[in-house]
């Protein structure tokens, strides 16, 4: 599905759409991919058209479900994002519940992220298991999506059909 959307952004013609993207990025506008079209290069500054495309193929309402989280919503063996809060920034971290220790504490697994893959995620040889108050999870996940004909070790990679672009995951 491609939606058009004209967006009051002046561009110079010697714009740079890395700086474009990043203007949209601080919006907080989910972007797959974008197509700028250029109008006129006579002009030294313009209002041109941005084509954005998304995969619609995610619910919104299902989207949006999973980031209001309750304790209800909250399953054993289910996959959650966990928000770390440092002094000057935010940190994300992907666990798997193993049980409720009470109605607002989790006992969690959490997973590490593979160098050099962007959402692919396993959990580490030593495992890393603590206590957290349900407060502090950001997202239900939904279940990771099975890879299909693949090794053992490939079969322990897990990935979400989420986009986590929004969120400094680690």
């Amino acid at each position: 599905m491609t939606v058009k959307l004209d967006l009051p952004i002046k561009l110079k013609p010697s714009f740079d759409v890395r700086a474009v993207i990043a203007q949209l990025v601080k919006s907080k506008t989910r972007i797959v991919e974008i197509n700028i079209k250029k109008s006129e290069k006579k002009r030294e500054s313009s209002t041109s058209p941005i084509d954005f495309e998304t995969n619609e193929e995610t619910d919104d309402r299902s989207m949006h479900d999973n980031l209001n989280v309750t304790p209800e919503k909250i399953k054993d063996n289910c996959f959650v994002l966990v928000k770390f809060e440092k002094k000057s920034s935010v940190v994300y971290y992907v666990g798997k519940v193993l049980s409720h220790y009470s109605s607002t504490e989790l006992k969690i697994s959490y997973l590490r992220k593979k160098p050099g893959s962007s959402w692919s995620f396993f959990f580490p040889v030593l495992e890393d298991i603590h206590t957290l108050y349900i407060s502090d999870v950001a997202m239900i996940l939904p279940d990771p999506e099975p890879r299909a004909g693949c090794t053992a070790r490939l079969a322990r990679l897990f990935t979400f059909a989420v986009n986590l672009n929004n969120y400094n995951v680690q």
